[in-house]
């Protein structure tokens, strides 16, 4: 109870600044998510040869960096 106490009295800066956060975690989930997604459709799309394939690594070549040294 004590800890639902506490966020429930938190005051309203508090809260959000704890929104704000939460939602910067969710978007870097997103981004690497998609760069998952990204590296599978590129595997794919490798193993047939296809001409979207170089396209598909060089941003993740150019984002990869981002997306590892975020906080």
């Amino acid at each position: 109870m004590n800890g639902y106490k506490v966020i429930t009295d938190a005051p309203d800066e508090q809260k959000k600044s704890q929104r704000s956060t939460r939602s910067k975690l969710q978007a870097i989930a997103d981004m690497k998510f998609t760069y998952v997604a990204a590296c599978q459709n590129y595997g794919e799309q490798k193993r047939q040869s296809h001409h979207n394939a170089a396209e598909i690594l060089n941003l993740m070549l150019k984002y990869a960096l981002d997306l590892l040294f975020r906080n």
